[in-house]
């Protein structure tokens, strides 16, 4: 029998739903969830069973003929039914009296690791590969990442701590006391520093030699300030033919360019006025205009300014303490992978295509101040690359320090002279190459001469003591056997004589044969000669069916070609990427050697074309592509 207190409790709540307040209506809930459980028969499991083969029997049998139910049952249903409508009206009165005080969700509701990836699709993508070419400009895509990013940190302290380390994954480091410090301040931020992924250090360098000499100082900004003029006397010329041609000139009217020619030689004039030296580039003016006083003022000013620059530098080289501070720096920085050096100007325009720097006096002497890049000093006699010693002294003290790093990449380095400079302060010289080869063992991407996009005039290769140099500091760069990514471009140490009737590449053969590679997948060696025998231990070298990117621009000095073919096919995967360009000796030697193309060629000739790649070097760069073919040079 149903027990009556069970359907009395029932009638007995209160009947006004809307009348009751929120915590009684939570009360009644629980009562009549009670009420639910004790009206509900539990079912044993093997009396359902049983039900279920009454079922099954039914279904191969006779119809089941159905149970009528008594009037116990009949009571309990009833009550059930009533109970649960109860509870619908109970529970619509509930949510009615909650929503004033439910708040929507909004994006700090989401989980923090949920957060940090949608943050992520605003990380600055310069970081990856090749990034040290893309370091000087931002794509517009990053632009827009990075003021995204720059405002997220505004909206909330949460977003402020989820956003920060995204906000300089690319540490730029010049060569001065200021950026130091401002490098040593940031680091007590460990938000901004957990961030930073890659340390890039500008080692241009302000050399004593025009420190010192004013007026040495003054023809090397003459010099340059003249290469900008030329570049507004082209553009006025193009402009004047594409005029007469009824074109449109892309760059717009020429005012601005013959503006720039005009600022120039009152540049001139005043600076050989004040030098007094019988200067014969423009006329000298008899006595000094309003003018020709700012621009003496901007050029001793200048001067001054680079000389105390230079001092800056020299000292904090010499002490060491450069080296010692930034290593301490790359210390706090906990996802630090990448390190490299480069002398390029920020942002990467360059100045000779700037003829702003001649009628705007303020970015005159801020130009006029800069830093200079090493192939500039190397073009200077007598005139010291102090700062290559930085090329070895901080990849050492970094991995001192405990630091690990992944990615190297040297953009600068000496091309003419001061090789010794790499190891200038070791008695025995075989200790920097252990430190540094110590400091790349654990590199997975190494790159050099990226930024080496110049010919120099060269007429002999370098004499053994300078090579060796070379060779040792590339050699342990190679060095690590966790690499995967490799770049050694070596154009301006091949020979050239400015007339494109001597040539020659840089003999790599005693670094490359030692190489050994097995997680390789990236190569790109360019402007380089070996002979057979190294060129087959190089490739022993290398994995079975890993790469996936090859770039050779090499001279055989002696041997065949095509066994290094067939090993090298091997080594690349399906589908591979592979540019097999002007390759000389061997097999190729019969083809000449490939006319170097220079600016020069192409900018000032509408009709020029590249010159056609032989038959023979496009069949074997399709055998090495994996073209379904035997080895070309097999029956050349």
């Amino acid at each position: 029998m149903l027990d009556n207190l069970t359907e009395e409790s029932l009638h007995e709540q209160p009947g006004d739903i809307s009348a009751m307040a929120l915590d009684d209506i939570y009360r009644q809930l629980h009562h009549l969830d009670t009420l639910e459980q004790s009206l509900t028969p539990r079912l044993d499991p093997q009396d359902s069973d049983e039900e279920d083969e009454d079922e099954e029997d039914g279904e191969d049998g006779e119809k089941s003929s159905p149970v009528e139910e008594d009037s116990e049952t009949t009571r309990t249903n009833q009550i059930l039914h009533d109970l649960h409508a109860r509870q619908a009206a109970l529970r619509d009165q509930a949510t009615t009296l909650s929503r004033p005080s439910i708040r929507a969700l909004t994006l700090l509701d989401l989980p923090n690791d949920l957060l940090c990836k949608m943050l992520d699709y605003f990380r600055d993508s310069r970081t990856d590969r090749g990034w040290i070419k893309q370091h000087h400009a931002r794509s517009p895509d990053n632009q827009i990442s990075h003021r995204t990013i720059q405002s997220a940190r505004l909206v909330c302290r949460l977003f402020n701590d989820l956003a920060t380390p995204l906000l300089c994954p690319i540490l730029r480091v010049n060569l001065d006391q200021e950026s130091l410090d401002r490098t040593t301040r940031l680091c007590r931020s460990p938000r901004v520093v957990a961030g930073v992924r890659a340390v890039l250090v500008d080692v241009r360098y302000c050399p004593q030699e025009l420190a010192v000499d004013l007026a040495r100082f003054r023809k090397f900004r003459r010099e340059q300030l003249g290469e900008i003029e030329s570049y507004c006397d082209w553009v006025v010329e193009g402009a004047a033919r594409a005029s007469s041609d009824g074109e449109v000139v892309a760059w717009g009217p020429p005012n601005k360019y013959e503006h720039a020619m005009d600022c120039y030689r009152d540049i001139i004039q005043a600076w050989n006025a004040y030098a007094n030296d019988g200067s014969s580039d423009c006329d000298r003016v008899a006595e000094a205009s309003e003018k020709a006083v700012v621009y003496q003022e901007i050029l001793t000013q200048a001067h001054e300014i680079f000389r105390q620059r230079h001092q800056e530098q020299l000292q904090l080289l010499e002490s060491q303490s450069y080296v010692r501070t930034l290593a301490a720096c790359i210390t706090m920085m906990p996802n630090i992978i990448s390190l490299a050096f480069t002398d390029k100007d920020h942002p990467a325009v360059s100045y000779k295509t700037k003829p702003e720097i001649l009628w705007d006096n303020t970015l005159l002497a801020e130009f006029m101040t800069t830093s200079i890049q090493w192939t500039q000093i190397e073009d200077l006699p007598n005139c010291q690359l102090v700062p290559a010693r930085l090329l070895c002294d901080l990849p050492i003290a970094i991995h001192r320090a405990g630091v690990t790093l992944r990615d190297l990449f040297i953009g600068p380095f000496p091309l003419l002279r001061d090789y010794a400079l790499l190891a200038s302060d070791a008695q025995d010289d075989r200790t920097v190459w252990t430190d540094l080869r110590a400091a790349c063992r654990s590199l997975r991407r190494a790159s050099f001469g990226e930024q080496l996009n110049i010919q120099k005039i060269r007429h002999d290769h370098l004499v053994p003591d300078d090579k060796r140099y070379v060779d040792e500091y590339i050699g342990a760069l190679l060095s690590s056997p966790d690499l995967e990514d490799v770049c050694l471009r070596m154009s301006p140490f091949s020979l050239d004589d400015g007339w494109g009737t001597k040539h020659g590449m840089y003999d790599i053969s005693a670094v490359l044969a030692a190489a050994r590679w097995p997680r390789i997948r990236r190569i790109s060696i360019i402007s380089l000669s070996l002979t057979q025998e190294a060129l087959d231990a190089f490739c022993v070298g290398l994995p079975q069916n890993s790469m996936v990117y090859l770039h050779l621009v090499m001279d055989l000095l002696a041997g065949s070609w095509a066994p290094a073919l067939d090993s090298l096919r091997a080594k690349l995967r399906p589908q591979a990427t592979v540019y097999f360009r002007a390759p000389t000796g061997g097999e190729f030697e019969a083809l000449g050697a490939r006319r170097r193309v220079r600016t020069s060629d192409w900018l000032f000739n509408p009709n020029f074309k590249y010159p056609e790649t032989p038959t023979l070097v496009r069949q074997a760069a399709a055998y090495l592509a994996g073209a379904d073919m035997v080895n070309p040079l097999r029956y050349s």
